[in-house]
Order: structure tokens, then C-alpha cells, then sequence
């Protein structure tokens, strides 16, 4: 499994040269770098699966070059926690002080407990953190209000290519792939909760 993630790229979002060597195409001019992507598909809510993570991401950032950087997505993060995420990272603040900063911002304990391996691991070796989910109230307000009452600002944020979004919904392709998988997750969170609005909650973080 390590061997076909690290032959995805050399590490997460690091800079490669489009070289076979780094999973990319044709060669790429002298200083341009192609970034490559890892998916690493991790349970938030499974220390085995941090566990792993950790693992596997030992191996992938062993490769790196001088000069190169690596960046670690944190779906259970908000966007406005990136501000604390970079000082972290930088060793400009502790674990409580991030801590903290997360459970302010609506990140529920035990996801934070669970991952704090994977974010000590990440500042170790310098790697950036990136916070990439939707604020907690506004997943709380398309879940009970519709995707139209997030916040105007916000939401243009979160979806950068607004046609583009609408288009991938329509997919027949996309269709599919939310009825056979993505709705096996829904659990109403009341009597009023539908498969709808836990489509719109979805889409939403997807595309964030």
C-alpha cells in the first residue's frame, strides 16, 4: 500500500518536476513543479486509521528535496482555525493553545484527541497544516436551513467555481455515486433532517 501511495507522488501536495519519476507527465521547463497529491481516505474518528496515516506519511516525506514542502489537509478543521494552524506549525504556539483555538471554533474533543498524533507528526517535520472544512455553523445551517442561508461571503469562499459545482450535481455519474455510496452514510439528526439536506451539508464540505 505505501508503495502505490508513494508512487502517486513523492509526498502530499509536495512540488514535483512532471517527471515519471514523480508520477506526472512530460517534463516540465527548468523551476516549474507540478504538485502532487496523496488521498489518504482516514477516519477522523479512528485512532487506527491516524495510526496509518502517521505510518504511511513517514515514508512519503522521506523523499523530499531540499526546498521542497509538504502540506497536510485537515478536513475536521474549519477554515478560520488556519491562522492558529500556521503558528502552530511554525512552533509559535502548544498543543493547548491550538487545542483550545479548535474546540472555540465548534471542533468536537474527541476528534481533536484522536488526531493530535497526526498534528505533532506534521509539525516535527515541518509540514503545513491547512484547515479545510466549512465553519461548524454554517454546516449546522445547511443542514437545517438549506445551502442558500450560509452566509453570502462564506459561501462564495467555500465554492470558488459556483457552475462549476451546480454541473458536478447534475452528473449522472455524480448521481450515481451519491446513491450508492455517499447517502449510506446519512443518519437523521431529528424528525426533520432529510437525505436532501445531508446531500447539500455534503457537497458542501466536498467542495471546500
Amino acid at each position: 500500500a505505501v508503495d502505490g501511495i508513494k508512487s502517486v507522488g513523492k509526498a502530499a501536495g509536495i512540488g514535483g518536476d512532471g517527471s515519471a519519476g514523480d508520477g506526472g507527465g512530460s517534463a516540465k521547463p527548468a523551476g516549474k513543479k507540478d504538485a502532487t497529491f496523496v488521498f489518504m481516505g482516514v477516519d477522523p474518528d479512528s485512532s487506527d486509521d491516524i495510526e496509518l496515516a502517521v505510518g504511511l506519511l513517514t515514508d512519503i516525506v522521506k523523499p523530499r528535496q531540499r526546498g521542497e514542502s509538504t502540506a497536510l489537509g485537515l478536513a475536521f478543521c474549519p477554515q478560520s482555525t488556519q491562522e492558529v494552524l500556521d503558528a502552530y506549525s511554525k512552533g509559535k504556539n502548544d498543543d493547548s493553545t491550538l487545542i483550545d483555538a479548535l474546540i472555540a471554533s465548534g471542533v468536537d474533543q474527541s476528534a481533536i484527541d484522536i488526531n493530535i498524533p497526526l498534528l505533532r507528526f506534521a509539525k516535527s517535520k515541518r509540514m503545513s497544516l491547512l484547515a479545510l472544512s466549512p465553519e461548524v455553523e454554517d454546516l449546522k445551517t445547511v443542514r437545517s436551513e438549506g445551502l442558500q442561508n450560509v452566509n453570502l461571503e462564506r459561501r462564495q469562499k467555500y465554492v470558488a467555481d459556483a457552475e462549476g459545482f451546480i454541473a458536478l450535481t447534475q452528473d449522472p455519474k455524480y448521481k450515481l455515486y451519491a446513491e450508492k455510496s455517499l447517502f449510506k452514510d446519512f443518519v437523521p439528526l431529528n424528525d426533520k433532517d432529510t437525505s436532501g439536506d445531508f446531500f447539500a451539508e455534503r457537497i458542501l464540505v466536498h467542495e471546500a
